[in-house]
This record gives C-alpha cells, structure tokens and sequence, in this order.
C-alpha cells in the first residue's frame, strides 16, 4: 500500500497566516514609501516655487534705483483661474499712496536699472477660494497710474502678465516689508508660502506646504 505524505491542516494554516504576515507587512511598508514620496514631491514642488519668486525679486531689484521703487497693500482685487485674468472685487484701494516703511505690503513694482519700463511683481486671492491664491508678474511704460499694471483691461496686463506660481501650488502668502539701510539701499523682507493644491489621498488633513522668510536688498553703489 503506497504511503502519501503532505501538509497537516495545521502546518497549512500556520503556512497561509505567515504569508498572510509577510504580505501585510509588505503592503503596508510599500504604500508607507509611496505616502512619504508624494508628500515628500509636492513639498520639493512648493519649495522650488517659493525660491523661484524670491529669486525673481533679489535679481530684478539689485540694481533698481531706490527712487524706483514702489510697495502697495492692495485689496479689492482677485484673479479668475478660468479666465487666467484679475478682477475688481467691490472697490479696489491701496493703489492711491505707496506703502511707508515697516508697512505690509502686497506688491511691489520697480524700474530695473537700464529699463524704461516698470516692473510689478503682487499677489492676488483666487475668485473660487480667497484663502488661496496667486502671484503674478506684469509690467508697464511708467508709474502714473500704478493701478494698471494689473489692470486686466489693459492691454500691456494681456500682452506682459505672467502667473510665477505653476499649476501644481497655490500661494497661500507673499507678503513684504521694506526699510532703508544707512547705505542708501533699501532692505526687503518676504515671506512666502506654497501649498500643494492637491490634498493627499491617503489623508485629507496633509496638504505639503513650503514657508519662506528671505531678505533680498538693492546695491546701490556710494562713494564718500
């Protein structure tokens, strides 16, 4: 009579519940990896885009002449993703005297050194989310009238404006305050926030975010 051998029922349940062990530990180690690089990638995205516009500034203003250079704490503007455009919201105000020193401000508009044009770099809540934002960037011929530099029914806003802040992050701050040096310069501090506009699935409550204080100045030249 031949004689068969194989597994009794309890090796095999001991057998099905270590794998069962092993995948789960895997499973969860896996989706563990993939949690810490999506985060860790939308927070390198907000980063990346935080140091862009505060490096966009430090260049743009290193050589401005400090007589131009203007600060405004503007409200009563927001910009319309839909359109990719701003609008006025109610009555807009801040535009009538440049910000004073020590002052929060929300744009600042300056005339690169060698450039017959003025520079305007500000941020804007979003129509659809006013805790959201943007930070845009234009330009125009001089500095009469500062309020059209991001006039959107100007045509020098639909020819030169630019969004500085991609479709993957939203600003959720860009706020400046500027002092003079004994130098002659002007110091200006920012800080910035980025944010991921995509809250991870894996948890409504993590939402990668970037903040950033940096100091950027003019160097201006002064003999004694």
């Amino acid at each position: 009579m031949r004689k068969y051998e194989g597994l009794s029922l309890v090796e095999m349940l001991i057998t099905i519940v270590i794998i069962t062990t092993v995948v789960l530990m895997a499973s969860i180690t896996l989706t563990t990896l993939i949690r810490t690089s999506a985060v860790t990638s939308a927070r390198t995205t907000a980063r990346q885009e935080s140091e862009f516009v505060i490096e966009l500034v430090r260049r743009s203003i290193r050589n401005s002449h400090t007589d131009d250079i203007r600060f405004y704490n503007v409200s009563g503007r927001l910009y319309d993703e839909s359109m990719s455009k701003i609008i006025n919201s109610g009555t807009v105000q801040g535009y009538d005297q440049a910000v004073g020193e020590g002052l929060s401000s929300s744009e600042i508009h300056f005339r690169p050194s060698g450039y017959n044009r003025w520079v305007c770099i500000g941020y804007f809540p979003t129509l659809s989310d006013q805790t959201k934002g943007y930070i845009l960037k234009s330009s125009y011929p001089d500095n009469i009238a500062p309020a059209s530099c991001f006039d959107s029914d100007n045509i020098e806003y639909m020819q030169n404006a630019v969004v500085l802040n991609n479709s993957e992050v939203f600003a959720d701050q860009f706020e400046m305050h500027h002092y003079s040096t004994p130098s002659g310069n002007v110091l200006i501090t920012i800080a910035i926030e980025m944010k991921s506009k995509y809250e991870m699935s894996f948890s409504k409550n993590v939402q990668p975010a970037y903040y950033k204080q940096a100091l950027v100045a003019t160097q201006k030249l002064t003999w004694e």
